[in-house]
Formats: structure tokens, C-alpha cells, sequence
């Protein structure tokens, strides 16, 4: 058990050291991905405008007569008006009311509808263009629109404006920042798993602690480095002698 955890301690180490070696080609597969990603996101993405409005889902009634049970329905009620509010018939006489350029899917993709809690009796909607006071018209038309659908299919009148739409002044997005971010991540993390597969496949002999630790041989006998120089040629020879062990051929071997 000893003999596998340093067996494991020692491959750990050598593939830390494999990181550092090779530390260029990390930082230069992050870097092109995250340079990449914000130049992407930069020029294609378009530039967005969100603007939001809040309404409150109350009774009419007379504030003092108001009880638990009343709330309560009109909590359970705001889920229901979620989705009343984004229906096919809501969005289409916006879409007519306003002459635009969308289809029901594509209006539907610019728009989100949330309330803050589950227990909340507030519904935000939000919607989100490349023109900001578009953004700001398209929520306060649904909104009318919605809340008239709603009183006409329910007979409720307890849609209440709490918040009309904002014209919007800073960008919703794309945050070409971000991108690159996440991009430099991913790309630091693809390069070492690329070196860590290299490293687990690479099953070649290069020391002579590599005999004794995977063919568990012994070295006996090593020729040291020769240099000869001729004129203004360097001649290397390298000659490496392994006696006694059967099985070595060549200046690589593979591990078993």
C-alpha cells in the first residue's frame, strides 16, 4: 500500500513539473480563446436595451376588509397572470398596435416575466431590444394590453400599475469581458487536459530511472557523453550500454 500512494506522490509530482514546463503553451491556448471570444462577441453580438415594469396583483376591495385568504388568492393568482401575460392574444395586438417587425416567437424571445418570490403578489416584466426607447414602449404596451386581456377573461380588476417602464440608459449587454473570461478559462483547462493525455500516453524510457521503476532492471554499466568536433562541424554521439539486462534493444524501450 506504501509502495502505490509514493508510486502516485511521484507521478503527481512529475506531472506538476509537465505543467510547468509547458507553461507557454497554457498561457498561449488561454489567451487565444479568450482574445478570441471577446473579439467574437464584440462584433457579431449586438448591443442590448432592457427596460422593465412591475405590477401589483391586488383586490379592489375595501383595504380594511382585506384578509388572509384574500392575499392569498391573489398570490396564487400572479402565477396564473404570468403566463396571461405573455398569451399568443396579448402579444399580437402589440405586435399589430405597434406595427413591429416581429413575429409572436421572436417578441416572446425579448420578453421575461418573474415575480421575487413564490409567495410575491408583484410581476416584473422585462423586455430586452437593440433600441432602448423600443424596450421601454414594448413593456408599458404589454402591460396595458395585458392587464385589459386579463380583466376581460377573469373579470378582475386587481391589476394594479406599480411601476412604469424605465427608458433605459446603460446596456443590457453582450459583456465581451465576461466572455473572454470564461473563455480563458476554458481554454487553460483544455491545454492541460491535452498535456496531461500526452503525458499518461507517453510510455517511453528516458532515464535510467525509468529501467528500474517500470522493467524493474538494473543498470550496470552507462557510456558517458561523447563530443568529437571536426572543422566547424559538432558531431554528438550518445551511446548507452545496459549489461546484464536482456530485453534492451536501441536507445528506446517501452514501459510495460
Amino acid at each position: 500500500m506504501e509502495e502505490k500512494d509514493q508510486e502516485l506522490e511521484i507521478n503527481i509530482k512529475e506531472l506538476f513539473f509537465e505543467y510547468i514546463g509547458n507553461w507557454w503553451i497554457i498561457v498561449m491556448v488561454a489567451a487565444i480563446f479568450g482574445i478570441g471570444a471577446y473579439i467574437i462577441t464584440d462584433v457579431t453580438v449586438p448591443v442590448t436595451y432592457a427596460s422593465s415594469t412591475t405590477m401589483y396583483i391586488l383586490d379592489n376591495g375595501d383595504s380594511a376588509q382585506l384578509t388572509y385568504n384574500s392575499l392569498q388568492t391573489a398570490a396564487q393568482l400572479t402565477a396564473d397572470y404570468q403566463q396571461m401575460i405573455v398569451c399568443r392574444p396579448v402579444l399580437e395586438e402589440v405586435i399589430e398596435g405597434m406595427k413591429l417587425d416581429y413575429t409572436y416567437e421572436q417578441l416572446l424571445s425579448k420578453i421575461s416575466v418573474s415575480v421575487p418570490s413564490e409567495a410575491s403578489r408583484i410581476i416584473e416584466l422585462r423586455v430586452e431590444t437593440e433600441d432602448p426607447a423600443q424596450s421601454r414602449d414594448i413593456a408599458d404596451a404589454i402591460r396595458i394590453a395585458a392587464i385589459s386581456y386579463i380583466e376581460e377573461i377573469t373579470d378582475f380588476d386587481g391589476c394594479h400599475v406599480l411601476e412604469e417602464a424605465n427608458y433605459p440608459k446603460s446596456k443590457a449587454g453582450p459583456f465581451p469581458q465576461k466572455k473572454a473570461v470564461i473563455a480563458f478559462m476554458l481554454g487553460a483547462i483544455l491545454s492541460i487536459g491535452v498535456i496531461t493525455v500526452f503525458y499518461i500516453l507517453d510510455d517511453t524510457i528516458k532515464t535510467a530511472e525509468d529501467i528500474q521503476k517500470y522493467l524493474e532492471g538494473d543498470v550496470l554499466g552507462m557510456i558517458p557523453l561523447v563530443v568529437e568536433e571536426k572543422s566547424d562541424v559538432k558531431t554528438t554521439v550518445k551511446k548507452f550500454d545496459f549489461k546484464g539486462f536482456k530485453g534492451f534493444k536501441g536507445f528506446k524501450a517501452r514501459k510495460e
